[in-house]
């Protein structure tokens, strides 16, 4: 998760640095099958290119369109809450090592 959300912050940075109207990529649907994606710009009926704004999964089944401002700032909370969730598990796993190792220890 935190991979993926490094990967769409760099393709934001690259819209914004190479000032792209208009992208197309491949997008991950699950289980490794990809389909085609063209950013438009949703509100154009005439389907002009646009990728000021692109729709960023937050919750599972939860969809949220949001400039690419927006976007590097909501990434950057997930990154930031995402680390700290790591730092707990791995507290939690180091934790129950420890246990094994005083509990192996005893037995021995």
């Amino acid at each position: 998760m935190i991979r993926l959300s490094l990967e769409l912050k760099r393709t934001i940075e690259v819209i914004k640095e190479q000032k792209m109207a208009y992208m197309k990529t491949k997008v991950d649907i699950g289980c490794n099958i990809f389909v085609q994606a063209d950013m438009y710009n949703s509100k154009n009926e005439s389907r002009s290119p646009d990728t000021s704004t692109m729709i960023i999964r937050v919750r599972p089944n939860l969809y949220v369109e949001m400039t690419l401002e927006e976007a590097t700032k909501f990434l950057s909370q997930q990154e930031t809450l995402l680390n700290k969730k790591v730092d707990i598990h791995t507290q939690n796993v180091n934790r129950i090592k420890a246990h094994i190792a005083f509990v192996s220890f005893a037995v021995l």
